[in-house]
């Protein structure tokens, strides 16, 4: 079976998995004892001599980047020649990142997030937007079957691609088996003292960009009583994005004032440590294809804040307390809640746990292991 690593093997050369590279090494890493699975990326052989390394196998690779290859391949309704000798040796191709090719004799499934650049064009570069998008759109739509992460992802994809919902099937994100592990105390107040966190904290966990409302998280702590923003503070965690402007100089104000700190990307053990000393996970996106933040929280026994809208309330169920996102009173006042209330975190805590349960990976893979098998009986 054919395997896309494109976008795990950019992870990989800049030192960091997060988000769609998590979901590619997850399922590799469960996929790879039922399958005999043939890598492939859309980059040099040069450039993914990390990648080899780090999953212990031989990648494939074609010299014409992906975007290329997309808008000609889209265009031709072919593949490229250099792709047709890869296509010999498979039965199906896996596309997990959004890095879909064209084949013209193997069945390919493709895993689809969400469709934020079609449905907010405003929260996604504009640089060859519409370009990006005719060729993301035609891949997909070549595409045999396709699986997405959850109920409120399928009907965006219905909607706008106008893709039959037979075609399309709902898989899960799973949640790390690390996240479980508590963290002993001497570690966590190693991190903590670390990064300066000698308070209670709310951990803010995401790209700075607009759409993971960031901004109006800042204000919301902001909005706290002072007896909690005196005994407390905000802790922000992710790597500058797209479209910060602005929040940076909220971060600035906020480190000025005292009030938290912005800390870019953490090694793992270190994320760990932070997830499971907080007070509460609090993670007001505006929109998510699933938002993997929340679960985890539930597996880091922490409470979770999230929001009413997209995909959330699907994931979360009633684990979270759900706040409208554009609403910083809903957001400080759910902050207030977790702060005066012990029982009410530890009631969050307990649902987390057992809502957490329905996000494993073994689950995930087997789920895909079902598809790829109907997939190759039709």
């Amino acid at each position: 079976m054919g395997f896309g690593v494109t976008f795990l093997s950019d992870r990989i050369e800049h030192g960091r998995l997060d988000g769609i590279g998590v979901y590619t090494k997850s399922l590799w890493d469960g996929l790879k004892s039922s399958k005999n699975l043939h890598p492939l990326s859309f980059s040099t052989q040069a450039r993914i001599e990390k990648s080899q390394e780090f999953l212990n196998h031989h990648i494939d690779s074609t010299p014409t980047p992906y975007p290329i290859h997309s808008g000609i391949s889209s265009l031709l309704n072919a593949p490229l020649g250099e792709l047709r000798e890869y296509e010999k040796s498979i039965d199906l191709f896996f596309a997990p990142d959004h890095h879909i090719p064209f084949l013209r004799d193997t069945p390919v499934v493709a895993s689809v997030m969400d469709i934020i650049p079609f449905i907010h064009p405003e929260w996604a570069s504009g640089k060859l937007r519409a370009v990006k998008n005719f060729a993301f759109k035609r891949a997909v739509k070549s595409a045999d079957h396709i699986i997405t992460i959850s109920q409120h992802s399928k009907q965006d994809i219905i909607n706008h691609f106008e893709i039959d919902e037979h075609k399309i099937s709902t898989v899960p994100l799973g949640v790390d088996s690390r996240f479980f592990i508590r963290a002993d105390e001497s570690s966590i107040e190693s991190v903590k003292s670390k990064y300066g966190i000698d308070r209670e904290f709310f951990l803010s966990v995401g790209t700075l960009q607009p759409r993971k409302n960031i901004l109006r998280t800042i204000e919301a702590f902001r909005r706290l009583p002072k007896l909690h923003r005196d005994d407390s503070m905000l802790v922000i965690v992710g790597q500058d994005g797209w479209g910060s402007d602005e929040l940076a100089i909220s971060i600035k104000k906020m480190k000025e004032d005292g009030d938290g700190i912005w800390l870019s990307y953490l090694p793992q053990d270190e994320v760990y440590a932070l997830m499971q000393s907080a007070s509460a996970i609090v993670y007001p996106s505006l929109y998510e294809g699933f938002g993997l933040p929340i679960v985890e929280g539930f597996a880091s026994q922490t409470p979770v804040i999230t929001s009413t809208t997209t995909s959330m309330p699907e994931v979360a169920g009633d684990a979270a307390i759900l706040v409208d996102p554009y609403s910083t009173e809903e957001i400080s006042k759910a902050m207030e809640q977790i702060l005066d209330s012990s029982e009410l975190s530890q009631e969050l805590i307990a649902k987390g746990l057992e809502k957490v349960r329905e996000y494993s990976w073994e689950i995930s893979t087997q789920r895909h292991l079902e598809i790829f098998r109907k997939i190759n009986v039709m």
